[in-house]
């Protein structure tokens, strides 16, 4: 990835909600785009720097409270939660530099955003290293912490780094645009395609001791789901095919292009795609084209739905049965959604 998409990275991450990891050689300005990125919209940022991080930085200190005869210890409000108790982004810089006994702390904030007794709202969490091959006190990640992130390498580019010095010059100011987030039903069926496609091709869970890069992931329960939260994010937010199969090769390895693929044949046509270019639709499989009109029946909005029923009228003759499939799913699902006139003239070809 370059460093130029770091900002879409940004987004996929907490839009979806699943940690990113950013590796790369030392001063490629993965901290100061990150500051950048929060600052343009206006998201309360903390940044834990994995070679000064004390474990008190990040739990609080525990304190003796004596209650009569009983002795308590008391947790003190941590640094993390007073700055993003209401939402944020927590950044981990040069974390594969931290100790494991700081590792084992995260391992609870990044499964339920809790911190002792604190509770975090939701957060995006994002962590940035160096391989351990390209600086010293750098270590691998431990399985049980990297199976928790989804990773990308970012490789330099002076041609970004141009870009961005002649934007300044010429006094163009970076914009981010937020992305949006599917619903949690979207999420559903992209993880409902996943799960298909690992049973589909017997697919095993991964060893977490394979010997692969640094940003390849790993294929569990866990990293699967992760996997389809961000190709979620990436239909909805139309990134491109080889960012989103990148994203997803950080989340469970070698495999990425082939659940990619298989959601592609697996995703149904929206109705733009569908009214803007008719005789593709038609030239889907068969049992593709019958999803598609069940799908729309059940949810497009009244305007919509007319609108695709006079597709389907107009080209009755050379697709009878999908003419028949929507006259019979609107009848027994959706009447109410189309006007009295087309119900009208439903009825009277019926009849």
């Amino acid at each position: 990835m370059k460093t130029k998409n770091i900002p879409e990275l940004f987004e996929i991450s907490r839009v979806s909600g699943v940690p990113a990891f950013l590796w790369s050689v030392p001063g490629v300005s993965k901290t100061s785009q990150i500051e950048k990125i929060c600052e343009a919209l206006d998201i309360k940022l903390f940044t834990l720097v994995g070679s000064t991080v004390d474990p008190t930085d990040v739990v609080g200190h525990y304190v003796a409270d004596f209650k009569g005869d009983v002795l308590e210890m008391k947790q003190s409000v941590p640094r993390i939660y007073k700055i993003l108790r209401d939402g944020g982004v927590l950044f981990l810089d040069e974390f594969n530099n931290t100790s494991e006994e700081i590792m084992a702390v995260f391992l609870r904030i990044l499964d339920s955003g809790r911190i002792g007794e604190y509770q975090l709202k939701t957060i995006t969490i994002i962590g940035a290293g160096n391989p351990p091959e390209m600086a010293p006190n750098a270590v691998p990640l431990p399985a049980s912490i990297k199976s928790r992130f989804f990773h990308v390498f970012v490789e330099p580019s002076f041609s970004d780094l141009y870009d961005y010095v002649k934007k300044k010059e010429d006094g163009e100011k970076e914009s981010f645009v937020p992305f949006q987030k599917p619903t949690e039903e979207e999420f559903l069926k992209t993880f409902k395609v996943a799960a298909e496609w690992a049973a589909t091709n017997s697919m095993e869970v991964e060893s977490t001791e394979k010997e692969e890069k640094t940003e390849c992931g790993i294929l569990n329960f866990r990293t699967l789901e992760y996997a389809s939260r961000i190709l979620a994010v990436c239909e909805k937010n139309k990134v491109s095919e080889n960012l989103s199969i990148e994203f997803l090769y950080g989340c469970i390895g070698n495999s990425a292009s082939s659940l990619f693929n298989f959601f592609r044949d697996r995703k149904l046509p929206s109705l733009e795609e569908v009214l803007s270019n008719p005789e593709s639709f038609f030239d889907l499989p068969e049992q593709k084209k019958i999803a598609t009109v069940e799908n729309f029946v059940l949810t497009l909005n009244p305007e919509w739905l007319t609108r695709f029923y006079k597709l389907l009228r107009d080209n009755k003759e050379k697709e009878p049965h999908l003419y028949k499939t929507f006259v019979s799913k609107v009848e027994s699902d959706s009447a109410e959604k189309l006007p009295p006139s087309i119900l009208f003239e439903i009825a009277a070809e019926t009849f």
